[in-house]
């Protein structure tokens, strides 16, 4: 994820930063969520459906904190 911000960094037009933006951003989400669900559904033996149902959401949670959070910075 992080390689995807420097091009994004350096792109003088929106015509560049979103394709980089979508693309990387894109391929880390997968990269990262992938095998946080695996590891998530082997710790848990009891109540693995609701461990697994909040890792998931987590992702889509923090889409709604960090837009906030870095607004205050």
């Amino acid at each position: 994820m992080i390689i995807g911000l420097i091009p994004a960094a350096l792109a003088a037009v929106d015509l560049v930063l979103e394709p980089v933006e979508a693309v990387f951003g894109m391929v880390g989400a997968a990269v990262v969520l992938g095998p946080l669900m695996a590891d998530v559904s082997l710790w848990f033996n009891r109540r693995r459906g609701i461990a697994v149902a909040l890792c998931a959401c987590g992702n889509y949670l923090a889409g709604g904190i960090w837009p906030q959070a870095v607004r205050f910075m």
